[in-house]
């Protein structure tokens, strides 16, 4: 059974929050990393990543892309951190946010200015990002061994 280490599903999940395309190799058990031209298109240097995106297209047929959460995802994120809150002002100032134009935004705004219920904001994103790319990762590499299995 294909699995992954703990600081391989932490590095894919902070890569991907970076904004970067991640790829596993089912055979190699090797991650691959690009930065991801749509998002940083005319912001980076091509050349740094012309090596990893050739490696990526040479293994294409053995790699499983582990993809991002989509925005609908990060609001989920954003209200499961408001729901667990004690404190309840701060809560119902972020749910005023998420219900209102702008949800990103004003949640960001108000975060960065709760204190020390920042870093705790933090620290519970990225736990929910791991847990989104183990959840991924778990899927797509039992699909692929029971490709292999037929």
């Amino acid at each position: 059974m294909i699995k992954l280490t703990d600081i391989q599903i932490k590095e894919i999940a902070d890569d991907l929050d970076s904004g970067m395309l991640c790829y596993f190799n089912v055979k190699s058990h090797e991650l691959l990393t690009t930065i991801n031209m749509d998002r940083f298109d005319g912001m980076g240097d091509d050349e740094l990543w012309q090596d990893a995106q050739e490696k990526i297209d040479e293994q294409w047929s053995d790699l499983v892309e582990i993809v991002a959460m989509e925005s609908h995802d990060s609001f989920r994120v954003m209200e499961g951190f408001a729901v667990s809150l004690d404190d309840k002002e701060l809560q119902d100032r972020l749910f005023f946010a998420l219900r209102g134009p702008n949800p990103f935004r004003n949640f960001k705004y108000i975060i960065d200015n709760a204190g020390d219920e920042r870093q705790k904001w933090f620290d519970y994103q990225a736990q929910q990002y791991v847990a989104w790319v183990e959840d991924q990762v778990n899927k797509k590499l039992r699909s692929v061994e029971e490709e292999e299995d037929e």
